[in-house]
């Protein structure tokens, strides 16, 4: 039997704890505390571990031993190059440690797509502590508006939408003061809907496993509402995201392993925003994935870090059958949560595959740009598009989150 280390995941999200004990693997799960609030039977263990501690390295070699685990794993993005370091000591396959920094850091990663001429957003990197001159950003990048964005921040944290100087000034403030990052980017915007592209890499071959929808993000802050898996764009600009992406993994050194990218589709030309060493969303993506597909993300990421040879015949492009939709229960103005009203209704509905509620009545929940989070998340199935939207309208006009007053 496999052991793998997990590193930092949601415990309120099963799918990689249910697809471990489904392939027979037992986790040691590393989280920042204990949790008793779960029963996952795939877990061996729990270790309580901080990886911005100054031993956390040591510490989860000391531990990888001990357990005599055959690899380590995560899909937090702040974990992956301290992951990158330790699997590297002990011999566990990874991503080098050397490439870590590209998808960490978001300035190191325009410098890779620029260098080898991936399709991407102009962007100028500002350092937090200086003064600003804007007209040397829009000789470089355009006039506004400008996507403000920390250098490394992650999961779409204090990305604004700024159409002035001063929206520009208030977000690279809020970003300094809140984050306590060094710098950001000025980003020029591109317009177009955006998109989030899973793949697994084998040895420079990248596997484009699935293609979803966000729909046309709004600004400011680009709160998500929903991804939908499946036939989402036209066979054409399917072979360009796959071009594209696979030349934007190469430019990383990303060439083996997972990878969530995001991308803009505009006037049919495909931008890579960004691109993260890992299954998205915490492991939504594997749902998404496996549910429109068919194919298993989350065995694809335990078999890799166990060391186990991928065997299954995966396509290049993605093979959809049907659509997948993970909606995510809308956060609104914010407060001290009552309720979350109408998940009754969904119970029975053969559609739905999951209903995940992550935040209990009490907790306090931020909207952007403080924001802590969704309350939850709907995982649904279905046969066409049309279906999907229907659906999403039904969820709109019936899940309401209620505050406190």
């Amino acid at each position: 039997m496999k052991r793998i280390g997990l590193v930092y995941q949601n415990v309120n999200l099963k799918y990689l704890f249910d697809e471990a004990e489904s392939i027979g693997y037992e986790l040691v799960l590393f989280n920042p505390e204990v949790s008793d609030d779960f029963s996952h039977k795939s877990v061996l263990a729990q270790e309580s571990l901080d990886i911005f501690s100054e031993g956390a390295a040591d510490l989860l070699i000391e531990k990888s031993n001990n357990y005599k685990l055959d690899g380590l794993v995560t899909i937090y993005d702040r974990a992956i190059p301290l992951i990158a370091e330790v699997n590297e000591k002990l011999g566990f396959v990874g991503i080098p440690a050397s490439v870590a920094p590209n998808v960490r850091s978001k300035t190191l990663m325009k410098k890779c797509f620029t260098k080898h001429g991936v399709s991407t957003a102009k962007s100028f990197e500002v350092d937090l502590s200086k003064e600003i001159s804007l007209q040397k950003i829009i000789d470089e990048i355009g006039p506004y508006p400008f996507i403000i964005k920390p250098s490394n921040g992650y999961g779409g944290d204090n990305v604004v939408l700024a159409y002035n100087l001063e929206e520009t000034l208030a977000a690279l403030e809020y970003i300094a003061r809140t984050g306590n990052y060094q710098s950001a980017l000025i980003e020029e915007f591109i317009g177009g809907t955006e998109y989030i592209v899973d793949s697994f890499s084998i040895d420079r071959k990248h596997h484009v496993l699935s293609i979803a929808s966000k729909g046309v993000p709004k600004g400011p802050y680009f709160e998500e509402p929903y991804h939908i898996a499946g036939k989402v764009v036209e066979a054409e600009i399917v072979d360009k995201v796959v071009s594209e992406v696979s030349k934007a993994l190469d430019s990383l050194g990303l060439i083996n392993g997972p990878s969530h990218t995001e991308i803009k589709v505009f006037n049919d030309n495909v931008y890579i925003i960004e691109i993260g060493a890992r299954i998205g969303g915490e492991g939504v993506c594997h749902f998404l994935v496996k549910e429109s597909t068919g194919v298993n993300f989350a065995k694809l990421l335990l078999d890799w870090a166990a060391g186990v040879k991928i065997e299954e015949d995966l396509p290049t492009n993605p093979k959809p059958y049907r659509y997948s939709l993970n909606y995510n229960i809308r956060v609104n103005k914010g407060g001290i949560l009552k309720s979350i009203q109408g998940l009754e209704l969904l119970k029975d509905r053969d559609n739905v595959t999951d209903i995940i509620v992550i935040s209990k009545k009490n907790d306090e929940i931020k909207p952007y740009p403080d924001f802590s989070g969704y309350p939850g998340f709907v995982h649904s199935t279905h046969q066409s598009y049309s279906e999907v939207e229907d659906f999403i309208s039904y969820m709109d006009r019936n899940l309401i989150t209620e505050y406190n007053q």
